[in-house]
């Protein structure tokens, strides 16, 4: 039973959907940011499988400050080449090496296979062609004091920091209509539409109830023959748009840093904007609700890289939507849900705050938390293994 405090209240003014004004972002699969967020949590995914199957356990890491530095192309119609490759940086803190048979013999993680082994998953699911080199020398071990808290013995795992995470539920309808429009236009139609690349990046503004839309999209060159096509094809792309959210015409703009007259447009090798100048980050992404909702309560812990079982930062904004969507689904009232660690002790003892549009029994509340956070060990398996609907996992489990 969770042992922390769980504090309910009764707040109609939070509901976004109710809101005058709301803006959504969305960075889809293909974008830096994603690609980065995605290789963070499969080389952590990785590495606790692997110290799972050799040494019973999933050992002390968190490699989360993943950086991606931006290649070079040069791009033409119907094709062009890669001429630098990005970078992959992987920078944070693992135990490398164990000592096995009593003290007699020392077992080394193979971090340098697991890294690139991340990066192949990310990239073949992804943007295949796109050339890289990275490293691991960053990534060292951690302080005595937190591998100890890591090592402790007990039943239930220790946190290793003091921090907060949050979530909501429902998604509002434009959180929705971003979401459902990027893996509408990364799955079914670029399919059918091999010129239109995995980088896509759709920001939505809301006032009353007129919404606009931004799409950025790269587009690939090898199937792009000429600037008139160019045109025509974002022209097609926004039609898409237009029938997918039914909004005006007015209301959507693609690729608008494109200059016509100059022939200067948003043409890729790869599909992604990382093969020439742009880089990626751990934590710029989409939270975990797989949106960038400024007005809905936010954290900056990135669960990317981080311990599934012991770095709060990772697994309380899992918990924290499980409960969210949980109390929608069971109760029908829209609400938000926060869960505070304190370094050191229990993770089920969190503290946890909900707010709800509408008035809830507290005992239903109190059963939904209890069987959420007392299903860590479940839940730390399906981080491991990719197998939950919701950002980045949504990348890496299709």
């Amino acid at each position: 039973m969770v042992k922390g405090q769980i504090h309910i209240q009764k707040d109609t003014r939070f509901d976004v959907d109710q809101n005058k004004i709301e803006i959504v972002e969305r960075k889809g699969m293909g974008h830096p940011d994603s690609i980065t967020d995605s290789i963070a949590v499969a080389i952590s995914s990785f590495y606790s499988r692997y110290t799972q199957k050799k040494f019973g356990g999933i050992a002390h890491h968190n490699i989360d400050k993943v950086v991606i530095s931006g290649g070079n192309a040069q791009v033409t119609f119907g094709g062009g080449k890669q001429t630098e490759p990005v970078h992959v940086s992987f920078v944070g803190r693992a135990i490398r090496e164990f000592v096995a048979n009593g003290g007699k013999t020392l077992v080394k993680v193979p971090l340098y296979l697991l890294a690139k082994d991340s990066i192949s998953y990310v990239f073949d699911r992804v943007v295949p062609d796109l050339e890289y080199q990275f490293d691991v020398n960053e990534v060292k071990r951690g302080s005595s004091d937190l591998i100890s808290n890591f090592e402790y013995n007990g039943e239930i795992p220790h946190a290793n920091d003091t921090s907060f995470a949050t979530s909501w539920a429902p998604l509002s309808t434009v959180e929705n209509l971003v979401t459902s429009l990027e893996t509408h236009l990364n799955k079914e139609y670029r399919k059918n539409n091999p010129w239109l690349g995995p980088d896509i990046k759709i920001m939505a503004r809301r006032v009353d109830s007129e919404i606009v839309l931004n799409v950025a999209a790269a587009f690939v060159a090898k199937h792009v023959f000429s600037a008139t096509d160019y045109i025509e094809k974002r022209e097609k792309l926004k039609e898409e748009v237009m029938a997918f959210t039914k909004l005006p015409e007015e209301n959507i703009f693609v690729n608008t840093a494109d200059i016509d007259e100059k022939q200067s447009f948003y043409l890729t090798v790869t599909g992604t904007s990382l093969e020439q100048g742009d880089d990626g980050a751990v934590g710029r992404g989409n939270r975990v609700t797989g949106v960038i909702a400024p007005y809905r309560p936010q954290t900056l812990e990135a669960i990317a890289g981080k311990n599934p079982n012991k770095h709060v930062g990772n697994f309380y904004n899992i918990w924290a939507t499980l409960i969210a969507r949980r109390i929608y689904e069971e109760l029908g009232v829209k609400n938000t849900v926060a869960l505070v660690s304190t370094i050191g002790k229990p993770i089920t003892e969190c503290d946890v705050f909900i707010t709800t549009a509408e008035d809830v029994a507290k005992g239903d509340i109190d059963g939904i938390v209890d069987s959420v956070v007392m299903n860590y060990v479940d839940i730390t398996q399906r981080i491991i293994n990719f197998d939950l609907d919701m950002y980045p996992f949504e990348f890496l489990n299709s």
